[in-house]
């Protein structure tokens, strides 16, 4: 029988190991030949977070498992088209004003690096994020290049587009009426109760 003591050390030892064995910045499992992130967007990531000073990130992301990040920016080309500020940014004032939808969010350590990347670019004046749903209302100088901040939103493993789908909204309406049904059915309930006794 081993003794107690060598079994605690095994199991750290153990625990340790599987600690290694995670992905730098997603948490991902790694294979055998993987050495610290599970794919060069991971890699990216973490380098630019280290480089840009936003390393807190990972304490308060705490042990939540991101998405491995996808590497193509291409997607972003239309942000720079004199046909989208036409069609899509609305004049506020002096500045402009965008809402975004940001795909990724998890947590509030989502949250909170997105909007350091916001305040840490001067062409924008104000912003606010909505973690529920991802929406992202923009404020900015007309001078701000769009396709650059989706890219660097992208490089920390952000998606941006215009709006949600049409079917994630459906199901957020579907779940907003259940929920109202579900409340109109408890005080129907309560009613019928009180009438009771008369």
């Amino acid at each position: 029988m081993i003794p107690f003591k060598e079994r605690v050390l095994a199991l750290n030892e153990s625990i340790n190991e599987c600690e290694l064995n995670q992905c730098k910045h997603c948490g991902q499992t790694l294979n055998k030949n993987q050495v610290d992130f599970c794919c060069p967007g991971c890699r990216m990531v973490y380098s630019v977070l280290q480089d840009k000073g936003l390393d807190q990130y990972y304490t308060l992301k705490g042990e939540l498992i991101n998405e491995p990040v996808q590497l193509s920016h291409d997607e972003y080309d239309y942000l720079s088209t004199e046909s989208f500020f036409e069609k899509w940014v609305k004049p506020a004032g002096d500045h402009c004003r965008l809402v975004l939808y940001v795909k990724g969010i998890q947590c509030a350590a989502c949250v909170w690096l997105i909007e350091r990347i916001l305040e840490k670019n001067s062409c924008v004046v104000s912003h606010q994020l909505f973690m529920g749903t991802g929406k992202l209302e923009l404020i900015f100088k007309r001078e701000l290049n769009l396709q650059q901040l989706a890219v660097e939103l992208a490089q920390v493993g952000y998606r941006v587009g215009l709006q949600e789908s049409g079917e994630e909204e459906e199901r957020r309406q579907k779940q907003r009426d259940i929920f109202r049904l579900g409340i109109t059915g408890a005080l129907t309930g309560n009613l019928m109760m009180l009438t009771l006794p008369l």
